[in-house]
C-alpha cells in the first residue's frame, strides 16, 4: 500500500519570486503519519512519526528550480545515483547506488534518504533530510529530479518539495552551491563537446 503525502486541502501560498536566481519556493500544507516510512506514490512529501503519534499538519515549502547542464542526461543520471559520481563532482564521501529502495548517505553523512523511484537517464525520486539539528530525524522530504536532453547537454528540473519553512531559504541556494555550480564545474572538466 502506498501513501501520497497530501491529502485534499493543499494550500498553496505566495510564490517567493525568483528566490536566488531561476529558483522559487511555496507554502504548502502536508501531513504527517504515525507509524513507519509508507511507500512512496509520486513525487509529494513523504514522513515518518513515532508509533502511536496523531496525525498532524505542518506546514512546508517546495523549492523549484531549472538548470543547463553541460553533459548528456545519462551522465548526469549516473553522476548524480552512484558513489564514485557524486564523490566526483561533490568531492565528500557518498554512499549512494542506483538502485529502488536503497538507503544513501552523501556529502560526508550531512544528506541521508532513500532512492524511491529511477528512470535511468529520465528521472530520479528519493526521500530525503539534512543532518541537522532542526531538522526532525524522522521527518524526510521528497526531492524529484527529471532529465531532458536539450542542445549542449541537459535540462535538469528539480522539485524539493516538504522543506521546513525555516530551512527553505537555505536549501534553496544549498542546491545552487552545492550540487548545480559544481555538476557544472565538473561536466565542463569530463565531458567536452
Amino acid at each position: 500500500m502506498c501513501v501520497t503525502g497530501h491529502r485534499g486541502n493543499e494550500a498553496h501560498g505566495p510564490s517567493l519570486a525568483n528566490l536566488l536566481g531561476a529558483g522559487s519556493v511555496q507554502a504548502s500544507a502536508s501531513y504527517l503519519w504515525a507509524g513507519a516510512l509508507p511507500e512512496p506514490c509520486g513525487t509529494l512529501p513523504q514522513a515518518r512519526r513515532l508509533a502511536g503519534a496523531s496525525v498532524a499538519t505542518m506546514r512546508t515549502k517546495t523549492i523549484r528550480q531549472t538548470v543547463t547542464l553541460p553533459a548528456p542526461p545519462d551522465v548526469v543520471y549516473r553522476t548524480l545515483v552512484t558513489s564514485k559520481g557524486h564523490s566526483g563532482f561533490s568531492g565528500a564521501p557518498a554512499r549512494i547506488s542506483p538502485k529502488v529502495g536503497t538507503m544513501f548517505t552523501v556529502w560526508g553523512g550531512y544528506i541521508h534518504g532513500k532512492n524511491l523511484e529511477l528512470e535511468p537517464g529520465k528521472k530520479i525520486v528519493q526521500s530525503w533530510r539534512p543532518s541537522e539539528e532542526t531538522w526532525p530525524e524522522d521527518y524526510y522530504s521528497t526531492v524529484s529530479i527529471t532529465l531532458a536532453p536539450v542542445k549542449g547537454g541537459t535540462r535538469l528540473t528539480f522539485v524539493h518539495s516538504g522543506v521546513l519553512p525555516d530551512h527553505a531559504g537555505h536549501l534553496a541556494s544549498g542546491w545552487k552551491e552545492s550540487y548545480w555550480a559544481p555538476l557544472s564545474t565538473y561536466f565542463q572538466k569530463t565531458h567536452r563537446s
